[in-house]
């Protein structure tokens, strides 16, 4: 997300999708799967010891809903305590208590988002009013000790601007493309309204290519592995290779070209 001068022979951050299992029934979800499967923990266990192994330095968990994991707790437990800096990203629809809390935890929030959560998330008072949730859910974790943060899949200014006034208490916000990505969107009121706070505003990869155009990490600097224990390059992407070892397997990941954009 931020730009950080990398040169190591292996990722700096692996992004694990514990589970295709979700909550909310987006219907433009680009993430969105038939059949929930998940990891099993003890496959877990094996990844993030290698990981660490291998001098790994951060882990983000996520889904589908990464709080319907079963043993969520479990798994940060164990990340923490092989010293990776640890990141859940949730939707929100439920408040998660961990025993050890995430070193930041955020919440996807957006046009599917907001209508899911009005179909799925009750208040005891009534209809839930979506913004109002994300902070209620924004503080909750963030008394628990989590640095905590939005992820916004970018519509336009105006709405971004309101968005970020609402979540003033969210410590930072991921700013991200639609998927699939669609052509002709005009960035440049994004980037003069970001410009010069890269402590709050962070960028997805491809947005950071075609607002700043700056070359893509996915691939350099981070990964990603599913459900299946399939690792690619970028979530958004097809192309993958089993996970075996890190040290196997990094040299295959680094010469897919394979791009959303």
């Amino acid at each position: 997300m931020m730009r950080i001068p990398f040169d190591k022979p292996h990722p700096l951050t692996c992004h694990i999708l514990l589970t295709t299992a979700c909550n909310f029934d987006c219907e433009d979800c680009f993430y969105r799967k038939s059949e929930p499967a998940e990891i099993p923990f003890d496959k877990l266990v094996s990844l993030l010891e290698d990981l660490a192994f291998e001098g790994v330095y951060s882990v983000a968990f996520g889904g589908g809903e990464p709080t319907l994991y079963p043993k969520l707790n479990e798994a940060v437990d164990e990340a923490k305590k092989r010293g990776f800096y640890v990141a859940v990203t949730t939707n929100g629809a439920t408040k998660h208590y961990f025993n050890t809390p995430p070193d930041r935890v955020h919440i996807s929030y957006s046009v599917m988002h907001r209508a899911a959560m009005r179909r799925s998330v009750k208040a005891p008072w009534g209809k839930v009013i979506p913004w109002r949730r994300v902070v209620d859910v924004l503080h909750y974790y963030k008394i628990q000790g989590s640095t905590v943060g939005v992820n916004y899949i970018y519509e336009n200014i105006r709405h971004f601007k309101l968005i970020d006034t609402l979540f003033h208490e969210a410590d930072n916000m991921t700013i991200l493309m639609k998927k699939p990505v669609e052509e002709g969107q005009d960035w440049t009121a994004l980037h003069d309204y970001i410009e010069g706070d890269r402590e709050r505003y962070w960028l997805d990869a491809c947005l950071i290519k075609l607002v700043k155009g700056i070359p893509c990490r996915q691939g350099v600097s981070s990964l990603s592995i599913d459900q299946n224990l399939t690792a690619r390059r970028c979530s958004n992407t097809e192309a993958g290779v089993p996970y075996t070892t890190l040290e196997k397997m990094w040299p295959q990941i680094q010469v897919i070209e394979e791009c959303i954009i």
